[in-house]
């Protein structure tokens, strides 16, 4: 294996990661947005359990 193919690797694994993974796993690590950030819910939305997350893909990483 070579660097060449470790990076084909990870284009492709970014390339089937889903917006949501990375909202959830922010959500997760205590990144809660408050009520007054958030933007209406979206088609994209996802369910965790009993709480929802709201997925925008327009939201800023700062904001998150």
């Amino acid at each position: 294996m070579s660097v060449l193919d470790a990076i084909y690797w990870i284009i492709v694994a970014w390339e089937e990661l889903d917006s949501s993974t990375i909202v959830q796993c922010f959500y997760k690590a205590g990144f809660n947005m408050d009520e007054d950030t958030r933007h209406p819910q979206s088609d994209d939305a996802h369910v965790d359990g009993d709480e929802e997350v709201d997925v925008e893909d327009d939201v800023p990483l700062a904001v998150l």
